[in-house]
């Protein structure tokens, strides 16, 4: 049967959708479902009357509708979705016929029979107060979500649940007491919370959901008692007010972006509980100037204190194996770091745009330096890269501008595109007669370089350069150095090889090239140019 403004399902029988820009509603009585969804959005929907013939209300049935008022439901209505009156920001009453064997309401709130959840407050009360009966044990998905007008809640000792979003958006919300009878705390229960200033969590509670109360930016400290094991992904997240924290030793793991953009916290102890720091976990902490990483971590994750713009120091302990992808990334304040020779693996952009960072002592554990680890040091003067790395990633220490030297171990094969771009200070380098490839652009823009030692004793051997050269005949300075470099920087090469590199279509482009001085052969080690040059082809 067609209907002027529903859209029903094939038997007739479920609201699936409306029609237009409707104001009221009555439905059919041989309509037994209001499915999911079915007036999410209708904005426009002032009032509703539902038959006794109905005996579910889908998920977010009603969702969005921001003009409806109130809404009786039958005695027929044995199942109600989650959600499905959420958002209404007109919704004063929520009346339920008293002979409803599922469902109950008082004061306009929605609950089971039983009052032992409370299911839904509706959003445009105006009540500034609410006092929650001693019945209640769980308040449900939603309950509270969006009620701007609340400033305080009564919370029973009665309840151990507090579900996903049930206070989510309640802007106007200083204070909650969490009575001890709780035991979880959902995922987004006090999310944008904003004028929320403390909280006390009880010892009953064992874990802080995830994004629990991102966004709480009034929020000034907090403490979480030891009962807690776990602190959710994006927990404590935009808590911008937030100054400190102190974590118990019963959690074993913080979340990926747990303190994300908690622009005023100072100073943070981890305890030796904790084995991971995951992803993000710290980012955008800009006023964060110390903390403590007990050496029962194992892994930093990426992002983990990406633009930490106030970190002076940090002391990793050598039970960390590895560096993760961004992990310091824009820490502009950090002035040296001690990487224990535990850590393998240096990730990539680790420590991009750490300009203030002098120097860094590289383990001989390590045997990957990432794409970009130390992109933008534009303090680093002095790094050792230890025998045991074999590779070293593209632009992996592009505009160190303030680096003046650099030893290659012998153990590096590859020397990635645009590795040292932009060192505008390097004056030498050794490479390494491991080195078989040097990609695109590797000392581009290194106009302070004087002196080269390289100690391949074929030029021909070194791969990737010759492939771009042939492509770039044009214009071969593009490829690995400026053209000044030719005219200004000495080639060092080993005994017996000078006529192979005057005669190499690339390297003959050098007009100074000559054989590495004696004392300089039998140790890999970056040297100025010296008084005398060495002689022979």
């Amino acid at each position: 049967m067609k209907n002027p403004y529903l859209y029903l399902s094939r038997d007739g029988k479920t609201v699936t959708g409306f029609k237009n820009r409707v104001k009221k509603v009555v439905i059919p009585d041989f309509v037994t479902a209001i499915g999911e969804r079915a007036f999410y959005g209708c904005h426009a929907l002032q009032s509703i009357d539902i038959p006794d013939s109905v005996t579910k209300i889908g998920e977010s049935a009603f969702e969005d509708c921001w003009a409806l008022q109130s809404i009786d439901i039958p005695d027929s209505v044995t199942e109600i979705g989650i959600g499905a009156f959420v958002n209404c920001s007109s919704l004063q009453s929520i009346t339920v016929s008293p002979d409803n064997k599922y469902f109950s309401s008082e004061a306009g709130i929605l609950y089971d029979k039983q009052k032992h959840t409370l299911i839904q407050y509706p959003k445009g009360k105006k009540e500034s107060e609410v006092i929650i009966p001693d019945s209640v044990t769980k308040i449900g998905f939603y309950a509270f979500r969006g009620c701007k007008a609340l400033q305080s809640i009564d919370i029973p000792n009665s309840v151990t649940t507090i579900e996903s979003d049930a206070f989510s958006g309640c802007s106007a919300l200083q204070s909650i007491d969490i009575p001890h009878s709780v035991t979880k705390i959902g995922f987004e229960a006090f999310r944008g919370c904003s004028a929320l200033k403390s909280i006390d969590i009880p010892d009953s509670v064992k874990e802080i959901g995830m994004s629990a109360f991102h966004g709480c930016s009034a929020l000034e400290s907090i403490v979480i008692p030891d009962s807690v094991t776990y602190i959710g992904s994006s927990a404590f997240s935009d808590c911008s007010a937030l100054q400190s924290i102190n974590i118990p030793d019963s959690v074993t793991t913080i979340g990926d972006s747990a303190f994300k953009g908690c622009s005023a916290l100072q100073s943070i102890v981890i305890p030796s509980s904790v084995t991971e720091i995951e992803e993000n976990a710290f980012s955008d902490c800009s006023a964060l100037q110390s903390i403590d990483i007990p050496d029962s971590v194992t892994t930093i994750g990426e992002w983990a204190f990406e633009n930490c713009s106030a970190l002076q120091s940090i002391d990793i302990p050598d039970s960390v194996t590895k560096i993760g992808f961004e992990a310091f990334r824009g820490c502009s304040a950090l002035e040296s770091i001690d990487i224990p020779d535990s850590v393998t693996e240096i990730g990539e952009e680790a420590f991009r745009g750490c300009s203030a960072l002098q120097s860094i002592v590289i383990p001989d554990s390590v045997t990957t330096i990432g794409e970009s680890a130390f992109k933008g040091c534009s303090a680093l003067q002095s790094i050792v890269i230890p025998s045991s790395v074999t590779t070293i990633g593209d632009e992996a220490f592009s505009e160190c501008s303030a680096l003046q030297s650099i030893d290659i171990p012998n153990s590096v094969t590859t020397i990635g595109d645009d590795t040292f771009h932009g060192c505008s200070a390097l004056q030498s380098i050794d490479i390494p007669d491991s080195v078989t490839t040097i990609e695109w652009g590797a000392f581009k823009d290194c106009s302070a370089l004087q002196s080269i030692y390289i100690r391949i004793k074929k030029p021909e051997d070194i791969s990737y350069i010759f492939d771009r050269f042939r492509e770039n005949l044009d214009d071969p300075s593009q490829i690995l150095f400026d053209e000044s470099i030719f005219d200004t920087c000495t080639l060092f090469v080993p005994p017996g090889t000078r006529w192979n590199y005057r005669h190499n279509g690339f390297f003959a482009q050098f007009k100074k090239i000559e054989i590495i001085p004696y004392s300089c052969l039998f140790q890999h080690k970056t040297a100025p140019v010296p008084s005398r040059l060495g002689s022979g082809f």
